[in-house]
This record gives structure tokens, sequence and C-alpha cells, in this order.
């Protein structure tokens, strides 16, 4: 039986270290609320928040339920100039493009070689960017299908 069909979360470890991957990204932090963080956006950081998960098939009488588990990353990026759109600066849409390379299409495995997650991950439309303190704050969002048995 695969990780997940016990743990829906038995990717989130291979997605975060993935994250961490990308060019320009200095530090991946969990957060429980983004709406909610307590301090100030930090340049290179991405903060991951976990969206929720829903069932994707009719689990009255079955063994075994489909879902579908999302995470939100925002990428923190110092925008020194705020009357002006952040997305003609090269580092930023480099550093963008790099997670989203990572996460598409991205079927992690554990150490055993077992799938962690039962489709790979997907990109799906976020929130809005957002300006906050000289941060542009860019989201995505992703998704994969986990079983639970």
């Amino acid at each position: 039986m695969p990780p997940y069909a016990h743990n829906i979360f038995a990717s989130y470890p291979a997605v975060l270290a993935r994250l961490a991957q990308a060019p320009g990204v200095l530090q991946v932090e969990e957060i429980l609320d983004f709406a909610a963080r307590a301090d100030k956006p930090r340049d290179g950081v991405v903060y991951v928040v976990f969206d929720g998960a829903s069932p994707l098939s009719d689990i009255d009488q079955s063994r075994e339920a489909l879902y579908s588990i999302g995470f939100s990353a925002w990428l923190a990026q110092q925008h020194p100039q705020p009357d002006k759109s952040a997305y003609r600066e090269t580092r930023i849409g480099e550093t963008y493009t790099g997670l989203l390379r990572l996460l598409q299409g991205f079927d992690p495995t554990d150490e055993e070689g077992r799938a962690l997650v039962a489709s790979p991950y997907r990109p799906e439309k976020g929130p809005s960017p957002q300006y906050v303190d000289g941060f542009v704050l860019l989201p995505l969002r992703f998704t994969a299908t986990v079983a639970v048995v």
C-alpha cells in the first residue's frame, strides 16, 4: 500500500525540499495562515500554506476515496519601486518561473521508490499577488491526488 493511503501529507516534506531548489529562494517557511503571519515578509522566502483537501469521488460506500490536496506557496521578493510593476524585474520572473517548473508534474517518491501521491502535482489558479511593505508576494497554487484507504 502506498504511503499516502495512510497519510495524505506523505508528500509534504518532498514538496518543501523541492521548493527550496528554485533559483533565488533563500528559505522555505511553513505558515498556518498567510494573512495572519506576524512578521514582515523577507526577500527570497517562500511561505507555504496547506489549502485543504477535497473529495474527488463519492465516499459513501467506498473502501477507497480519492482526494485532491492543495498547497499555496507565496514567493516574497523585495520590490523597491512600489509605483511600478514588479514583473519587469528579471530576478523575480526567474525565481517564480523556477518554482513553477519544479512543481508542475512533480511526482515525489519515498526512499524506497514508492509514490507519495496518486497523480503528480499540477498548477491551479491561485489568489492574486499582494504588495506589502515594499515586497511583492507572488502566489502559486498546486494540487495532487491521493487515495485514502
